[in-house]
Parts: C-alpha cells; structure tokens; sequence
C-alpha cells in the first residue's frame, strides 16, 4: 500500500501544474498532494469516491482521463458490490482520483477547477484521516494543521511586504510614466528628475519585497505567483527607468540638430551605445513580465500587469528608432564616404503610378555630416544627355518599359514602389549625364511646401512670395494660369532649387521638430526615400519614408493608383471616390477564407476648361474635347479579376504581374464635369489564420482619396468610410470609425 502511494506522488510531481511558478518546489507540491490524496482516500467511505470520481470524469480535461476516470468508478462499484474488505485495490482507486484532480478543466471560470479540486481533495483527507487508526489521525492532524501555520504565517508575512512596497510601486511606476512623456516631450530636466524618483521608489519597493521574512511567501501556493510577478516588474521597471535616465544625459536627442547644414557624427556615434540600453531594457522588460504572468493571478493583478506591459511595449518602438537612427545615420550622411542622392522633384498634376511627372531633378552629395547640392537638372536636360541604359530591362515591369524610362526622365516614377524606382533610376541617370548615387529622394509640393515651413518662403519673379500655405495651389493649379509653358518651368526649377540650397545650409530643428514638420508629408508619400541598403531602408520603413508598396503577406490587399494618359496637367482637378465590398466565407476546418468581392473606383473631373492653356487641358487637335482626362487607372491586387465595367459596360483589362500582385488596367475617358465609375469584379482567398487583415496602400495623388470599406467575414462585418492619405490597416477587432 505504502508503495503504491509512493509511486503515485512521483507520478504526480511530473504533472504540469504551477502553483507557485517555482518548477522544483511546484513538482514537490503536486507529488505530496497526489500522495496524500492517494493515502487518505482508500481510509475514506466509498461514497467519497463515487462523488469524486463522479466530477473528475465530467470535468476531465480530455477523452483519456475521462476513460481512466470512468475505470476508477467501475473498479469503485465492483468493489462496493462485493463488499471487499479494506485492501491494496483501494490505494487504485484513491490513485484515480487524486490524478483525476489535477486534470480537470475549467468549466465556469479560470480556477474553478482547482477551487473544486481543492474541495475534493481537503474533504477526502478529512474523512480519511476521521477512518484512520487514533495514532496514524493525530500524527497527520499535526501535520496538516503545522503546514497550514506556516503557510499561514509566510501569507501574512508576503501580504504585509506587498502592502508595504505597494505604495513605493505606485509612486515609482507614476513617476516612470511621467519622465517618459516627458522625455518624449523634450522636457529633459523634468524627466530626469522623474526618472530619477522612479529608480529610488521602485528600488525601496524591490527591497521590502526581497525581506528575508517576506520570501517564504513565495513557495505558497498561488500567492508566490503574485509575490514574483510583483518582483520581476519592479525589477524590470526600475532597469528601464535607470536606462532611460542614463540615456537622458549622454544621448540628449535635443542636441542633434543640424547646425550651418552640418550634423556633428560624433556626437551621434556618442549617443548609440545609451540608447540601444534603453531599447535592450524595454525588450527585457516586456519579455521577463510576460515569462513571470500567470493565468493564477488574480484579475485586478492580471490587469495591473497588462497594463504595464501594453505601456512598456508601446515605448519599444520610438526607443528602438532612436537606437537604430543613431547607428545609420552616420552611413546616410556620409560618415563612412561619401554619400549621392538625387531628389525627383515631381508634380501630380500629371500623374505617374509613384504620384507624379518629374520636373527637376537635384543631387545631393552628403560627406561627413555636411550635405550639398552638387547638380541640379530639368528632366528636358536629362533626356537631351540621354538615352540610358537599363542593365537588366527583364528585372522591371513591361508596362513602366513601354514609358520608356531610358528616353523620358519625367516617366522614371511609373512604379508605385520608390525602391524599384530608385534602382532604376540609379541604372538610368549615370548613362543619362549624371553620377552615381546611392539612393533616391522624391518630394511633390506638398512635400516641399512641408520642407518649406523649415526653410522660410521662397521669392518668385512677377509673382512675389510662395510659402507653405500658398505653394501646393500655385504648382498644381495657379502656376498655370499664371505663366506661359517655358516660364512656368523656370519658375518650378527655382523654387525647388531655392528650396532644396536653403535647407542644406539651414540651422534644423532638432528630431522631433523635423519629425513635426515632415512626419505629415512623409506618412502621405509627398517625401519619400530609399537607399540600396536593406537596413537602412527598414529604418526608412520605420519613419514612413520609404514609399514602398506593402507585400503581399497572405492578408487582404488593395492599391488603386492611376497615371495621365494625355500628356496634360488634368490630375490638379480629379477625384477618385474608391469602394472595396467583398464578402469572405471561412472553409469549414480551415484557416482559409473565401472571398468574392468588388473595387468601384468613381472618377470626378472638376476642371473648368476656360482660362487654361492648352498644353493642360489638351490640345485642340486631339480625338477627345479639351478637358478630358485620359485615365489609366490600375488596381493591384492578390485576387483574380471575374469582371470589368465602365458605367455598366464591360470592358477588358490589361493584366500585368508586378510587386507580388496582380496589376489589372483599364483606359478610361473622364470628360469635364463627369463622373465615371470602374467597377472590378473580383474573387480569390484570405488567409484568416490571424483574423482578417486588409491592408489598403494609398497614391500620393493631387487630391486624397475617399476611401469605403464594406466587408463581411462570415458573422462579423467591417465598415468604415475615410480620407485616406496613408498606409492603412483594417482589421475586424479595430475598425476606423467614418469620418464625420
């Protein structure tokens, strides 16, 4: 009998049960509780048995200790039924049922299981130990009533060291939370300061609950969960706050700024090593809580814990920028050699599937920190030292090869993807009078005009100033009232030479203030750059610069983008109002989502026709009337087109494999004052596996697009109705409400 106990509990010590989250002590727990059960259980009366076996076998956690449960009441029954007498098959029986408890599920709440467990079990030793012999009862009454004493006695003493450090944690974690939104907001005194109280706070409270009278609190039961919990975030919080003060005096962000056009490298090579601590402390912060979380912690614990976490996580990512920007920024501004860059000054008034024509074209020459302009060029100038040559004219889509690139400089932004541009453009301009570069910059006038809050308006001959409010009307509109074809050239060379001259020698704002004027622009694809370095265009990625097209990662994709089919400057006046409704039916047993769906792009042309020149509304010659917009209007997609209407009237596409996606085209004709609605009918799969994901990648396009999304994903629905001016995400659990 003693051995069949014995062999139970070693058994039960390889369970997976954690009461207290300590992995030796947890197993030497659960092999006494299946000992003790196991013993006490064949002393008990019978009836005992059939109730707990009753409720083991219903709340057994799988099919095989419910069979196991249902064995051990047969063995039950037939002993009853026989009347045996006390014997070696009862410590069988007790054994089920001491293992049946700690594999039951929990059916109402997390913990009711072992809350029912837990009642079982102290009911059988009692009435086991009432069966026992006089001796064998008092000496394992002692025992038990020792061990609750000083399970007793720890509790209390971890309930008074909790109370005790409770306050230091509070003040501690207000005062972290504080000097973070501080050093966020530049206030640097202040932060330190805040983070200074947080270290002292949360360091007393880190003392009380490392009291040698407070650790026996940690091998009791469920309370050692909440007593380590409790000391790891402490620690954890206290090791970021340390680092993010620390990181405060020697990696002061205020300080780099660019001073008479030069940034001092130095000083942010200086700034990498305290700022990646910072960024290592955050990411061992969040991982040592999330390992110390237990589902036996009680809720308002479990969401105090959340919520440190959420906030630790939610300042990982401008802590891993800060570490990152330091690391690269000395290679981008030439640190290592020097670095070439040509800027694609382009206008969306003539559309270009990146966004717009290019005009001009500057180069900048970055060596030590000190930016230059070392060229600057019209596209006429480009295309007059052409052609260019394209290494591999394979790698690039057939349709930006039939713009030809290599002949017309102002159609080298035929990609909706800046680093597929900028490695063409990097084949293209060295054979086309240039130099090589090492990455691509493109800024339309709404990225200058975000340029120019930083570098003070620019004077114009006949017309007088341009600032940031005035520019985007002027280039897109009012330029072309004003000025005949030539002189409106010379006009947008000089304001983006003038542009480009003053902010290279310009006194800049520090990373935060640049981030405040060009964080907009850069979100909208107006400022946009890429390099030939995969780290440095994740870094790019991180500050939504890159103006990449988002791939295609199983999700739900969409991008509508069209280009200027009239060689005019009718884009200025059109609007294109886009509706995606599908409906997705998940296959039974899958992850997969069937999806059947629609893309209406609606196209407004607002143009007034008198008063503009013909070279933008159209020449007088032409098959169409002056005005219309010729349209070549694309979507990509991961799905397979079913059909294809013009108001109503179908129509073929032109269907081209670009980026991951499929690229469907239609040519349409969009008259003055007209609207003309593209209808794609479409059809494919979803990966559903995380939920449904679409993610909808805009144009930087003359006006904003009006965005509706309608989808259903078997019983929930998505809907939402926006102005989208970015990369946007839509899930099922986070809709963007509609705007008003």
């Amino acid at each position: 009998m003693l051995g069949g106990v014995v062999i139970s509990g070693l058994a039960g010590s390889f369970t997976d049960a954690s009461p207290t989250g300590i992995g030796w002590w947890d197993a030497v727990l659960t092999g006494m509780f299946v000992a003790v059960v196991s013993a006490a259980a064949p002393l008990a009366p019978r009836w005992v048995w059939f109730v707990s076996l009753g409720v083991t076998t219903a709340l057994a956690s799988s099919v095989a200790w419910a069979v196991v449960g249902l064995a051990g009441l047969v063995l039950a029954f037939v002993l009853e039924l026989l009347r045996a007498e006390r014997s070696p098959i009862d410590v069988a029986v007790g054994m089920v049922v001491a293992h049946g408890l700690l594999q039951m599920r929990s059916e109402w709440f997390f913990g009711s299981a072992s809350l029912v467990a837990g009642s079982l079990a102290a009911g059988l030793v009692a009435l086991g130990l009432a069966g026992a012999a006089p001796g064998r009862r008092r000496w394992g009454g002692r025992v038990l009533l020792a061990t609750a004493l000083l399970a007793l006695v720890a509790s209390i003493a971890g309930g008074v060291g909790a109370l005790l450090a409770a306050a230091d944690v509070d003040e501690g974690a207000t005062a972290a939370r504080q000097g973070l939104e501080a050093a966020r907001g530049g206030q640097v005194a202040t932060a330190q300061s805040n983070l200074g109280s947080a270290v002292a706070s949360l360091g007393s409270a880190r003392q009380r609950l490392d009291a040698w009278w407070v650790r026996p609190a940690r091998y009791v039961p469920v309370l050692g969960q909440h007593v380590e919990v409790a000391d790891v975030a402490t620690r954890q919080a206290a090791g970021v706050a340390q680092a993010a003060s620390d990181a405060l005096v020697s990696a002061d962000l205020d300080q780099l700024r660019a001073s008479a056009g030069r940034v001092d490298l130095d000083l942010v090579r200086a700034m990498q090593a305290p700022l990646e601590a910072v960024d290592t402390a955050l990411t061992e912060a969040v991982t040592e809580i999330d390992a110390a979380s237990s589902s036996w912690l009680v809720g308002p614990v479990r969401r105090q814990l959340d919520d440190v976490t959420t906030e630790l996580a939610a300042a990982q990512p401008d802590a891993r920028k800060a570490a990152e920007a330091t690391a690269l920024l000395p290679g981008l501004l030439g640190g290592d050699g020097p670095r070439r860059y040509l800027v694609l000054f382009a206008t969306p008034a003539e559309s270009r599937e990146l966004g717009g024509i290019v005009g001009n074209v500057v180069e900048l020459t970055a060596d030590d920190g000190t930016v230059s302009i070392t060229a600057q060029l019209r596209n006429s100038d480009l295309n007059t030292a052409g052609p260019g040559t394209l290494v591999d004219p394979e790698a690039f889509p057939a349709r930006y090869l039939i713009n030809q690139p290599e002949v017309f400089s102002q159609n080298w932004t035929g990609m909706t993807d800046l680093p597929s541009v900028a490695r063409a453009v990097a084949e293209l301009y060295p054979t086309m009078g240039g130099r090589p570069i090492d990455g691509v910059l493109y800024a339309d006038p709404y990225g200058v005009a975000a340029l120019m809050e930083l570098t003070g308006p620019v004077d114009v001959p006949g017309l007088g100033q341009l600032d940031a409010d005035t520019l985007v009307p002027f280039l897109l509109v009012d330029q072309y009232r004003e000025f005949a074809k030539d002189e409106r050239v010379d006009v947008l060379d000089l304001v983006a030479g003038v542009t480009f001259a003053r902010l290279v020698q310009a006194d800049l704002p520090s990373p935060r203030g640049l981030g405040d004027a060009l964080g907009p622009a850069a979100r909208q694809g107006r400022l946009q750059m890429a390099t030939f370095d995969d780290a440095e265009n994740a870094f790019l990625d991180s500050l939504f610069l890159l103006g990449d097209l988002p791939t295609a990662d199983g999700g739900d994709h969409l991008a509508v983008v069209h280009a200027n089919g009239g060689a005019d400057k009718l884009d200025g006046f059109l609007q294109r109002r886009v509706t995606y409704e599908a409906e997705v039916v998940t296959r039974s047993g899958t992850t997969i989502g069937d999806l059947t769906g629609t893309v209406t792009v609606a196209l407004t042309n607002d143009v007034v026709v008198a008063g503009l020149p013909g070279y933008v509304i159209g020449s007088p010659l032409r098959e169409t009337p002056q005005g219309t917009n010729r349209v070549h209007l694309s979507i990509y997609t991961p799905h397979q087109l079913e059909s294809l209407s013009i108001d109503g009237r179908p129509v073929d596409a032109e269907l081209q494999r670009e980026l991951g996606f499929n690229r469907y085209l239609v040519f349409a004709e969009v008259a003055p004052g007209a609207t003309v609605t593209v209808t794609f009918g479409l059809s494919g799969t979803v990966e559903l596996s995380d939920g449904y994901r679409l993610t909808v990648a805009p144009q930087a396009v003359a006006n904003p697009d009006q965005l509706v999304v309608d989808v259903g994903v078997d019983d929930q629905r998505l809907e939402s109705s926006l102005v989208i001016v970015e990369d946007t995400v839509f899930t099922l659990d986070d809709v963007r409400p509609a705007d008003p």
